[in-house]
């Protein structure tokens, strides 16, 4: 499956990164335990950019600038509708269970462009908000 796939990408680098060797166990427990120890390796900042560069390993190359050009030729709206239901479809391994929220802009006009994570996956895993913010919620959000 791609969580699968997505899962054993992220190990990987992040398994390098901690200068560990990768785990036998391909599951979420192993990937946050990697985590942790790459979390004593580096600073927030450093960590930040690991993940950044860990996305983009684990994006096809292709697809930012596809992004990017369907961002200058589409409405706003849409795009961002699109970035929601990218990450309500492709994330939910990560972070758990979510839905795509319906938000009111400024001008009175409605679209469904937030994500609602209901209960965080990595956050209740690791234990740590530290953690969660600084290899998750933050690059994540810098990323996009």
């Amino acid at each position: 499956s791609i969580d699968r796939a997505l899962l054993s990408v992220l190990m990987r680098v992040l398994a390098k990164t901690a200068g560990r060797p990768m785990p036998t166990r391909l599951d979420y427990a192993s990937f946050v335990e990697l985590s942790r120890q790459m979390t004593r390796r580096m600073g927030p900042t450093e960590q930040g950019h690991t993940v950044r560069d860990m996305i983009k390993l684990a994006v096809p190359p292709f697809v930012p600038p596809l992004l990017r050009l369907l961002a200058r030729v589409l409405p706003p709206r849409v795009t961002y509708e699109a970035n929601a239901w990218i990450a309500n479809s492709c994330f939910q391994w990560l972070v758990g269970p979510c839905e795509i929220k319906e938000v009111e802009g400024s001008d009175g006009t409605t679209s469904r462009t937030t994500v609602k994570i209901k209960k965080c996956r990595y956050l209740e895993a690791s234990g740590c908000v530290g953690l969660c913010l600084n290899m998750c919620k933050v690059p994540t959000q810098e990323f996009l």
